[in-house]
Order: C-alpha cells, then structure tokens, then sequence
C-alpha cells in the first residue's frame, strides 16, 4: 500500500542556511583569463565580459590599461598618468580614472577614456587630490568618489562628476580610506575601508548608501570587516570580494552579497588577496577581480557566476542549523532603480529575459519615428547591440530568455493593417524565421521561457480585438482555450509556461475602454482572478503565473503605477520613477525589468525592480 506522503508528499530540502536572494544561490568563483601583466592596486571598471584595469603597479606604476573580453586579457590604450589606488567608472569604452596616487603623491588628475585613448578631464575639487577612495558610476559623464587620503587624511569628502567637472556634495558619515563603492550617482552604496591607521581598530564595516543627496548610515554592517576588498554591483544587489582585515591584517578570500537589507557571506574566492581590480558594473550573477597582492603580485583573474535559482513564494526547506521550518512567503515590497540607458530610445518594443541583468530587446518604433528591426542585449550594466529581426515590427508578443527567445506578429507601417505576419525564433546570436502564427495580431502578450515551447494572447488584428490564445510546441502554433475577456494592449507573465500564464489589464472591446481584469492559464482553460488596483492598458508585464509585476501604462496619460501579483491579489509597489506605456519588459517578480516605451516621446531609460520574497518560519500553530 503506497505512503500518503508518496501520493500528496513533495521533498523539503535540508539547507545549513537559508537560500539567499536573487543570483546569489549556488555562487561559486572559477579561474577566468590571466593578465597579460600581473598588477597590484589597480582600479577598475566595466563588466565581466567587457572589463577594463586600469594602470596600478607592477611593481612600479605603469600606464598600461588591460581589457577582457570574458575569456582573454589585452592591451589597451594607455593613461597619462600611472597611479594606484585610483577611483574609476564607466564602462570599457567609456571609462573614468581620478584621483589615485602618483608621483610625488595624491593626485587630482581625472582622465576620460574613449575607447582607444585616454584624454584629461575635470579635476578632482580638492586641488592635492586624493587616493584610496570609493567610487563608481555607471557612465563616464555620472560618476562619483567619496572618502580616501590626502589632505585631510581618511575624509568624509564626497564629490560627482558630469562628464565635465566635479562639485562637493554632502559628506560621508564615517570618513574612510581604502573603502569600496558600488551604484550611481542617485543610488550608490560605500562598504567597508579603513577610518584610522592600518591597525585592528582601525578597519570598519559600515556600510552607507547614497541617494544623489545625502548618505545615510545603513543598519547592514559587512560580516567580514576588511578594507582595499572588491565591489561591485549595485545599491540593493552590491557584492564585496577579498580584502585585508582583523584579524592580524590577514588577506581575505571571502565575499559577501547584499539584498538591500543584509550583507550574507557566499562563495569564497580561491585565493585571499587585496588591492585588485573589480569589475565596477559587475553584477551578483556575473563580476570579476583581477590581479592584486596574494603575496606576491597576481596575473589571475576570478570571475563569480550567482546560482540560477531564484526565490519564489511557496519554495519550503528546513534549516538544519535553527531546526525550523521555513518558506518563502510573500514578495517584500521594494523600489525601481535606473538601469542603464539603450542605445536607440524606442516604444512599443518586444523583450523578455529571466532577470533583470539577463534582457533583450528588439524591434519598436524610434525618435524617427520610424519602425526598427534593431535588436539589443543586457548584461546588467551595458545594452549591446546584437543582430537584427529579419523584420521589422513594433507591438508584437515575446517570451523566453535572453539567447533563446521567440518573437511573434506585430504590427508594421503604414497602418492601417497592424500586422506582420512573420514569427522569429532567436538563437543567442540570430534570428530565423519559424511558422507563422494561426491569427497574427499586435497588441498582444506571450508567456514562456525559451523558444522551444510557450503561448501567446489576446491581441489587435486590425478590424477588431481578439480572445484567442495560441500554444508554440517549437515547430508551429495550435489554437487552444480563449480568454474569456476580449483585448488588446494586454500585460502578461513573460516567463510563464504554456501550461501556466497570467494575463492582466488591456484595452477590452465590450464595452470599449481600457480594464483591470486579470486572467490565470493553467494549461486548459483561462478563468478570471483578482483584477489589478488601477485599469490600464499598454502595460508591461514580468513574473510567473504566481508571482508578477505589472508595470507603466496608459490611463488617459502614461503612468508610473507598479503592482505585484502573488497568486491571490494585486498590490501597489513603489512607483516607477519615469510615467511610460508601450515598453518591453522582463524577468520574475523578485528580479524585473522595464525598458524603453514612450512619455512624451521614444525613451531609452530603463529600470529595475528588486523584490526579494520575505521568509516566514512555521510555527506549531
């Protein structure tokens, strides 16, 4: 006779700690590319894939900058000024040097590079200038610097450059040296450092965050206090590697990830060392530090890769070290921050992607305005222009991942038709056209996880919205179960499956104007759910069939609304900062996007959204 808990059971991990955040389960550190020259206190600056060192010493300062292209280190154009201890931003092509320390002592030299060369640009304000300070900005006309040495020594002093010049602004809390920085101009973050001589007492683990006005003191404090560590990332998903500190100023092969609110320790590096070369814009799923003293001075580079498993509500273990029971409960509320802008500003365009580091977009209509084929790539701090659609098309469906997506339908110019026919699959590198759909449409949505197998919704086919829904098996479409609401200009869960969809909002056709109503797909049949807060239509959707975002829209003007779904009701979530309707969007609810879409004309903005999901303990009761 077969066990209950055989027929109705489900296997409950046994975890030593609880899982953590977004991108940070299953982290581990791999051996990437050696330096072509191995370098101490070096800055850095970009991403894992497209990462830039800057100068340092080896042992004597050099010019010499080195970029990697995720596999290989080379040469590129050289600095001026050789330092060490320098602050820096940007991106490989686009990156900031200032400050440091070169002969005879601190400097106040900032340098621009373009790519190829390096040219001078505005001075630091504090005219001796200074080293060992935090820093970081997204791009070279945005960044900042705070604390460091030189006169006075470990200050608080926190200045932001605009691409021409650096202003003062609101001092630190705790004035430190040697500290590290992750963030922007409006949303930074400053962690660790030193606030006294190089002794035991000496060294911190404050962590403060900036929010283009004032730094505040967070309650966060690192828990392996160190100084001249790595950091990179971004305020509320920062990550802090290596370092020096108690006890004994011994070399730390340690890191540290932050959600927003904890520092939590994950995978150690294979060797401690200080005083390397982080990837700035790095991300918690993807950054590297290269070179630096281990002892002697390094040439090898590590590169950190977060785990795959995101944290949804419902997910249950049990901790084997407080001997509790516990699960993931409902979505924490959190706010949107400016992600990186694209390269051609756009509305009505198609995306998807697993998180909010992993997004591609593509098609849309631009400034022109003019429809574009244009398809772009996201590694969570730089858009990439990849290959294009074969055509082009604003206002179709999308789902699956960032290199392995479908593109479906949409519309073309001139109207009045609103449709293209075509549907593409993509592969990671190109796009191919595949069967086109039974009813093709714009205005619709889709849900799905990779191009093999998904479903798509609702929708526009010129003459009038439709109900009808269509499951892709990765050869051709099939007709299944309608909506029960007919609609265009809909938001959906974009990684959902064929068997589990949400759809939400739209315009609906009787009686004409836009709705609240949401509808859940468990594989045969649609039925009504809780309806949104707010009717829209021209939103943008992220998430699962349990757990979603709906974002932006159009009222009778664009909105900044944003609600989360946890498969029982919607709430209202902070706002987005910039009103939008007709974007692309994706990732899950804990980890999404929103990019593009129009306000008064085409915008390249994009934002993310970070909402980790609350642990609750289950009691006896």
């Amino acid at each position: 006779m077969a066990d209950y808990s055989t027929i109705k059971g489900f296997t409950v991990q046994t975890l030593a700690t609880d899982p953590s955040a977004p991108g940070v389960a299953g982290a581990a550190w791999s051996s990437g590319g050696a330096l072509g020259t191995g370098v101490q206190y070096a800055a850095g600056a970009g991403t894992l894939t497209a990462g830039l060192v800057i100068s340092g010493a080896d042992p004597t300062k050099i010019t010499t900058t080195q970029e990697y292209d995720g596999t290989t280190w080379t040469n590129g154009g050289a600095v001026t000024t050789a330092r060490v201890d320098a602050g820096s931003a940007g991106t490989q092509t686009s990156a900031l040097v200032m400050g440091g320390t070169a002969p005879p002592g601190p400097t106040a030299v900032t340098e621009e590079d373009d790519g190829t060369s390096w040219t001078a640009g505005g001075s630091l304000s504090r005219g001796a200038g200074r080293g060992l300070c935090g820093s970081c900005g997204a791009t070279q006309d945005a960044a900042w610097v705070a604390g460091g040495r030189g006169s006075p020594d470990f200050n608080d002093l926190m200045e932001t450059y605009n691409g021409t010049s650096w202003t003062e602004t609101n001092d630190l809390n705790t004035g430190r040296a040697y500290a590290m920085g992750a963030g922007t101009t409006t949303a930074g973050i400053l962690f660790g450092g030193m606030t006294g001589d190089p002794s035991l007492t000496g060294n911190t683990d404050v962590t403060e965050t900036w929010d283009g006005t004032s730094w505040s003191t967070s309650p966060a404090t690192l828990n392996s206090t160190r100084r001249e560590a790595g950091g990179s990332g971004t305020q509320t998903l920062a990550l802090c590697f290596g370092g020096v500190g108690p006890p004994s100023n011994e070399k730390k092969a340690v890191a540290e990830a932050f959600d927003g609110t904890a520092w939590t320790e994950v995978a150690d590096m294979a060797t401690a060392r200080l005083g390397g070369a982080p990837s700035k814009l790095g991300t918690q799923t993807a950054s590297f530090y290269a070179g630096g003293d281990s002892g002697s001075i390094s040439d090898a580079t590590e590169e950190f890769t977060g785990g795959t498993s995101i944290a949804q509500e419902g997910q249950v273990w049990y901790n084997s070290t407080s001997s509790v029971l516990k699960s993931f409960g409902k979505q924490g509320t959190a706010v949107w921050s400016s992600g990186s802008n694209l390269n051609t500003a756009r509305n009505n365009n198609m995306g998807t992607g697993a998180t909010s580091a992993t997004i591609l977009t593509f098609g849309g209509k631009t400034a022109a305005p003019a429809v574009t084929k244009d398809t772009e790539s996201y590694d969570g701090s730089t858009w990439t222009e990849v290959a294009n659609l074969n055509q082009e098309r604003w206002s179709g469906a999308a789902f699956g991942s960032q290199t392995s997506a479908i593109c479906a339908s949409g519309a073309d110019t001139p109207p009045p038709t609103y449709v293209v026919a075509a549907a593409e699959s993509w592969n990671g590198t190109s796009w191919t056209e595949v069967n086109n759909l039974t009813t093709d449409r714009s205005y619709f949505a889709g849900a799905g996880t990779a191009n093999t197998a998904g479903i798509v919704f609702a929708g526009y086919t010129g003459p009038t919205r439709v109900v009808n829904a269509e499951t892709w098996d990765g050869t051709s479409w099939a007709e299944d179960a309608d909506l029960n609401t007919a609609r265009s200009s809909i938001g959906g869960s974009n990684q959902g499956s064929s068997t589990a969809a949400l759809a939400f909002g739209g315009w609906r056709l009787s009686p004409s104007a836009i709705t609240n109503l949401a509808e859940s797909w468990n594989g045969t049949a649609w039925t009504e759910v809780a309806d949104l807060n707010t009717s829209r239509s021209n939103l943008v959707g992220a998430g699962t069939s349990t757990s979603a975002i709906a974002g932006a829209g159009y009222t009778t003007t664009p909105v900044a609304i944003a609600e989360s779904w946890n498969g029982t009701s919607w709430t209202e979530v902070a706002d987005l900062a910039t009103a939008r309707s007709d974007a692309a969007g994706g990732g899950v609810a804990a980890s999404a996007a929103l990019v593009g879409g129009y306000f008064t004309a085409a915008l390249a903005s994009m934002e993310t959204y970070a909402g980790a999901p609350a642990i609750k303990t289950f009691t006896a009761t």
